[in-house]
């Protein structure tokens, strides 16, 4: 049985946490579409059973999630506040969701070319064990 509970449930945290913690206010997507920016988009990498016992009683996951941030320069009180700043910021609050709400283990942080020299994209990556009856990270 596949799970995406927990990837749903972080999905939502991310946008609730960003939606009420960052002055940016990104939109919180599964799909990179749209022109507007800030952006962070939250994928499912991978979701591969890896303990699973023959009665049925314990399956666990091994789950991979990818994040994301895009983000343009823009002006805040008359300040022109850089693509590169406003996508740290934004990273930085998602760090907090994985790491310190759902401890997952962060696999890489890393910005990431874009064929838009106006963007800046920051991809972050996290893995976690899922106990896909429970549903919990662990």
């Amino acid at each position: 049985m596949i799970n995406r509970t927990m990837y749903e449930r972080l999905y939502q945290s991310i946008k609730k946490h960003l939606s009420t913690h960052n002055e940016f206010n990104p939109i919180v997507t599964k799909q990179p579409k749209g022109t507007k920016f800030p952006k962070v988009v939250v994928n499912l990498l991978t979701n591969t059973n890896t303990v699973k016992d023959s009665n049925g009683f314990i399956s666990h996951s091994f789950v991979g999630i990818e994040i994301n941030v895009y983000a343009k320069s823009l002006y805040l009180n008359g300040e022109r506040i850089s693509e590169m700043k406003i996508a740290e910021i934004i990273a930085d609050d998602c760090s907090f969701v994985c790491e310190d709400i759902y401890d997952m283990k962060r696999a890489g942080y890393d910005p990431t070319p874009n064929i838009d020299e106006d963007i800046y994209r920051i991809t972050l990556r996290y893995t976690a064990t899922q106990d896909d009856k429970r549903n919990v990270f662990f």
